[in-house]
């Protein structure tokens, strides 16, 4: 073998090797940073849906404060002062009530005020009528499954919300009616003689199909999940297993006592990555769900970019160091 042939030879194996070792290195690093990453926007959506969640609270508390107000403005106005008929009984489910009127409607035989406000705001309206020692829901637009109005359920005088509409204060708080979570207001309906003769109750949906739109147009990895669930296990928003509870799983009880965080965990032959935040006023955990090896695909296209490009850069160092070499030799000769 010539003299110029071994030394070229020579060279292009010292630098395959030298390249291979700082390309298994490089290769480490940029699968790390590759998977850290994903892992960087998987939090990001996390926190996008958190922040989002945190931002419709504030929105609809300021909403249900204004609708109530109007509420009970918008009956005065368009059908009169309410009173209660005591000698006008009525029956609604299995309590025995005093009829409530505003101006010449009945409240609990006409639902025209309700399915107003319904049209009005969306959402739920519900009429209490004050009963010796409770409220008695009379009239309302919350139905259940068969479509009948769910009416007939009291407030005692135990509750919270009694206490603070028999002393002629608003009542905010969480409810749940039929089939979901609602954020709802509660105001005393007032007589002429300043007695508290009802309550109008209001309520919004925590979560309406505009938010399960925003929720379904999340991306977690490629066949990633986000869900929300309640402190009890029920998936309150699913793309597919929505209202089911999962609770039973182990990785579920540990989010539940960490709250907040991220952990990796078998579930079944898969190994799955959970971020997942808490939201305390709404009892909800935010929950971003992955298989590690979507992770690593999602990666994989960033690393063999990277493994492309630095063979690239390989063969043209190679052929320059050994051009540079040859010519050197050929001028010695």
């Amino acid at each position: 073998m010539k003299l110029r042939t071994k030394i070229v030879t020579t060279y292009i194996i010292l630098i395959v090797i030298t390249t291979g070792i700082l390309g298994f290195i490089a290769i480490n690093k940029s699968q790390e940073a590759a998977l850290e990453q994903e892992e960087e926007k998987i939090q990001f959506a996390l926190q996008s849906v958190y922040t989002l969640v945190d931002m419709r609270q504030d929105l609809i508390q300021e909403q249900i404060k204004n609708d109530l107000n109007i509420s009970i403005k918008l009956l005065q106005e368009e059908y009169g002062d309410v009173r209660i008929d005591k000698s006008n009984l009525a029956q609604v489910g299995e309590y025995t009530v005093p009829a409530l009127y505003a101006g010449d409607l009945n409240l609990i035989e006409d639902t025209t005020f309700v399915d107003e406000l319904e049209d009005f705001f969306g959402g739920t309206s519900t009429v209490f009528v004050l009963n010796d020692t409770e409220f008695v829901r009379i009239s309302t637009n919350v139905r259940h499954e068969n479509g009948d109005r769910a009416v007939g359920t009291i407030i005692d005088e135990n509750s919270t919300v009694y206490q603070s509409v028999v002393n002629k204060q608003p009542y905010y708080s969480r409810a749940w009616a039929v089939n979901r979570w609602y954020i709802t207001a509660y105001k005393p309906l007032i007589d002429v003689d300043d007695n508290v003769v009802g309550i109008l109750r209001i309520g919004v949906p925590e979560i309406d199909e505009k938010l399960e739109s925003i929720l379904g147009n999340v991306k977690i990895g490629k066949v990633g999940k986000l869900y929300i669930m309640d402190s009890t296990g029920t998936l309150l928003y699913h793309p597919t297993k929505q209202g089911e509870n999962i609770a039973r799983y182990e990785y579920v009880q540990d989010i539940f006592d960490r709250k907040n965080g991220s952990m990796e965990f078998q579930l079944k032959s898969n190994t799955m990555l959970a971020k997942f935040q808490y939201f305390e006023p709404w009892d909800w955990y935010v929950v971003a769900l992955v298989d590690i090896h979507d992770i690593k695909s999602n990666a994989q296209g960033i690393i063999n970019f990277i493994i492309t490009i630095g063979l690239v850069i390989c063969v043209l160092a190679m052929a320059i160091i050994a051009s540079q070499k040859v010519n050197k030799i050929d001028r010695k000769n």
